[in-house]
């Protein structure tokens, strides 16, 4: 499969950056399915369950570091043109923030250990990761349709862009609920709204690395 947004991209070095590409969003699928145990934790209240996936989210985060460095390596050693280099060196900063912001959520997860949890928010939280899961696994499809200059690239963006969306009215629900209920203590009313915030950062992340592919779309048609 040849990565085709430039004829010159059917060389080696390219084909290598793709490859790397792919597995950094590879680390990432997996990681979101690790950060998925690790929210249910959170809502039954297994904190030992919260810790050993958070410790996972954490492995993948640094397993992500280490193909960012090599796709960087890649890049500024030959690979693509200069203008192209350096927009895919963001995508791949932007992809970044992706499971950074998985590893800001399971970190704050921990801090509830000794708070209740309110059970009326419950379900808008595991809506809410739910969006946020949904768009890291159509991340994945729209850097595949990149690669493959597949002609259903925007309306995958388009998906992923009301994915967002739809976090942004979940969280906006979570903090109507949380921040207005005078029976949750200051600091749990906190922990929560920054929960829902990294959770949501996650999708928010995921439209970055959406518009940037826009950019490389029509980098490739200039």
């Amino acid at each position: 499969m040849a990565f085709k947004i430039l004829p010159l991209f059917g060389r080696d070095k390219e084909k290598e950056t793709v490859e790397l590409f792919r597995a950094l969003l590879a680390e990432i699928v997996v990681a979101n399915e690790s950060f998925a145990a690790c929210v249910k934790g959170l809502l039954d209240g297994d904190f030992d369950v919260v810790a050993a996936k958070a410790a996972d989210v954490t492995k993948h985060e640094k397993n992500a570091d280490q193909i960012i460095a090599k796709i960087i390596f890649h890049l500024y050693g030959g690979a693509f043109l200069p203008g192209m280099r350096t927009q895919l060196h963001e995508l791949a900063i932007y992809i970044d923030d992706v499971i950074d912001n998985m590893q800001n959520s399971v970190n704050a997860f921990g801090y509830m250990r000794d708070k209740k949890f309110p059970e009326p928010v419950k379900n808008t939280y595991w809506k809410l990761f739910e969006e946020s899961r949904k768009s890291v696994t159509q991340l994945q499809t729209v850097l595949e349709d990149m690669f493959e200059n597949k002609e259903s690239l925007m309306d995958n963006i388009k998906a992923a862009k009301l994915m967002e969306h739809n976090c942004d009215v979940l969280k906006k629900e979570v903090f109507d609920k949380v921040m207005f209920d005078k029976k949750i203590e200051a600091v749990t009313s906190r922990l929560l709204t920054d929960i829902a915030g990294f959770i949501s950062s996650i999708a928010d992340s995921v439209e970055d690395c959406c518009d940037k592919v826009i950019v490389l779309k029509l980098l490739r048609q200039a």
